[in-house]
């Protein structure tokens, strides 16, 4: 992929949990998104409902921003995640990805933000 993505830098905190049961789940607030396999129940929401969901989490990793991929996003563009973790990871950046039909959200801990920024802008990323 040749053209970079416009990227927006989304004003929720964000957490990620592993969930005991899918209790309290339709009271969330804000942006989440959830998965399912045989091993794990986890859930990828705003800050905003660690009370609401104190009583359901196995375990969180808290404090995490997302960074939305301009989209809809065609299903045949390849290369999109890779570019901007490429250039994370050479800034040792750690990331936490989620997708979504139209777009995908690269999850940056809140203490890297800054310096994730500065890393995406310098390699020609277009934060809107």
């Amino acid at each position: 992929m040749d053209k970079k993505p416009h990227l927006k830098l989304l004003d929720a905190q964000f957490d990620v949990h592993r969930l005991l049961s899918m209790t309290d789940l339709e009271d969330l607030q804000g942006s989440w998104f959830l998965s399912s396999t045989d091993e794990e129940l986890s859930l990828v929401c705003e800050a905003i409902n660690r009370d609401l969901l104190k009583d359901t989490v196995q375990k969180s990793e808290l404090g995490w921003r997302a960074i939305k991929v301009a989209g809809p996003l065609d299903f045949n563009l390849t290369g999109i995640i890779a570019g901007i973790s490429q250039v994370l990871a050479e800034a040792e950046i750690p990331i936490f990805v989620v997708s979504t039909f139209d777009t995908d959200y690269v999850l940056v801990k809140e203490r890297k933000l800054a310096e994730a920024l500065v890393v995406l802008k310098k390699a020609g990323y277009v934060f809107v």
